[in-house]
């Protein structure tokens, strides 16, 4: 069966499957790369693709530009494996391959940057100091945005933060807006001891 066939069968199972008429386009235009790329290596017969094949195709699209004529991002790339991957996986189980070639290619890399829209310090800093800490709630919600931009903590990491885990008593009582040393401690399982060393070092004449 010829690869144009193969792709039709394959866009209407995407069509069966519910998969939206975007994702079947952009499909077919990916796989219409890699039957581009089979033109060039006279690969008529997709029985003849091998785990080779499939890698110089990937080192191939690396170096294709976009239809705009910019180079493939990480994502972009991805997305041509992707469907390439989804291809091989139809084919075998409809028995046009015996084996699945795309199984072993391994998706891009995708590098760690940081988010677009990053606070810059001055923007954090009137962030924090916009709070009124006038308050115990107040005084609560400075602290832990003190405590997110200082150090990137996660969300939950901050909620299950103890004294347990190197904390000073007093800065979990801030984080949970206690009134009360003694609540912070119910909450907390700290001992008696522990915020007596505390009170010691915040109020050394007492």
């Amino acid at each position: 069966m010829k690869l144009d066939e193969l792709l039709h069968r394959f866009q209407g199972d995407l069509q069966i499957r519910n998969y939206s008429a975007r994702t079947v386009s952009d499909y077919g235009y990916n796989l219409g790369l890699l039957f581009q790329f089979l033109e060039q290596r006279q690969i008529t017969d997709i029985a003849s693709v091998t785990p080779a094949t499939l890698a110089d195709f990937q080192r191939w699209i690396y170096y294709q530009p976009t239809k705009q004529g910019t180079p493939r991002g990480v994502v972009n790339q991805n997305g041509i494996l992707a469907a390439v991957k989804s291809l091989c996986r139809f084919l075998k189980v409809e028995g046009y391959l015996s084996t699945n070639p795309a199984e072993g290619i391994e998706y891009a890399r995708q590098p760690h940057t940081l988010p677009r829209n990053v606070l810059t310090p001055q923007e954090a800093k009137r962030i924090i100091e916009g709070v009124d800490t006038t308050t115990v709630l107040g005084y609560r919600d400075r602290t832990i945005l003190e405590t997110l931009y200082a150090t990137g903590i996660r969300n939950e990491e901050l909620r299950n933060l103890t004294v347990a885990d190197g904390a000073n008593i007093a800065y979990v009582q801030r984080l949970l807006g206690h009134r009360s040393l003694r609540t912070t401690q119910i909450y907390t399982r700290t001992t008696i001891a522990e915020i007596k060393a505390t009170h010691a070092q915040a109020h050394p004449r007492s």
